[in-house]
């Protein structure tokens, strides 16, 4: 999914103060690791020919 962003949104996050930035951040990594681990699950299941 792709999300496209105006200046504007932009330019609010700039000026967004920083522990909030450093919450949002720390959130959105700590999604992408759970979707890179639930991918390599997934690999792990299609190579033995398993289903989940």
């Amino acid at each position: 999914m792709e999300k496209n962003y105006s200046p504007s949104d932009l330019q609010e996050w700039r000026e967004a103060p920083r522990g909030f930035k450093a919450l949002m951040n720390a959130c959105i990594s700590y999604k992408l690791e759970q979707l890179e681990k639930e991918r390599t699950e997934l690999e792990k299941m299609n190579k033995k020919g398993g289903k989940k």
